[in-house]
């Protein structure tokens, strides 16, 4: 099964990929971050208005991602750098095959937006 992954922020730094992904339950999946190598990314659908979003690997990343609500996040990478931020999520949007984030970061009083889009390829989702 495939997916379709894309983020922009507000410097316009832009990632996109399509790779593979595994369900690991009815809300969670689980698939290999092709921006960061020998990275994972998880994404659990807690609720209509939740996700939580984490990587393991050479980076390490919690994002609690609650709509119209500040959460903490944390950050570390394998060379040393680790901090902790605050994120508002301002649209949590589940339509169809797509899931649709959008959140402010802020770090140390400098925030920046991030929009991060889903897709889970509608023929995959024919076959399960």
């Amino acid at each position: 099964m495939n997916l379709t992954f894309y983020s922009i922020d507000s410097n316009d730094e832009k990632v996109i990929y399509t790779t593979s992904y595994k369900r690991i339950d009815s809300s969670t999946i689980e698939f290999v971050d092709k921006s960061v190598e020998d990275t994972v990314i998880n994404i659990k659908k807690l609720s209509t208005s939740s996700l939580l979003f984490t990587r393991t690997g050479k980076v390490t990343m919690i994002l609690n991602l609650e709509l119209n609500n500040s959460t903490k996040g944390y950050y570390k990478n394998h060379l040393g750098l680790e901090f902790e931020f605050s994120v508002y999520t301002n649209k949590i949007e589940f339509i169809d095959n797509k899931c649709v984030v959008e959140y402010k970061m802020n770090i140390n009083d400098i925030i920046s937006t991030h929009k991060i889009s889903i897709l889970l390829h509608k023929k995959d989702l024919k076959k399960g």
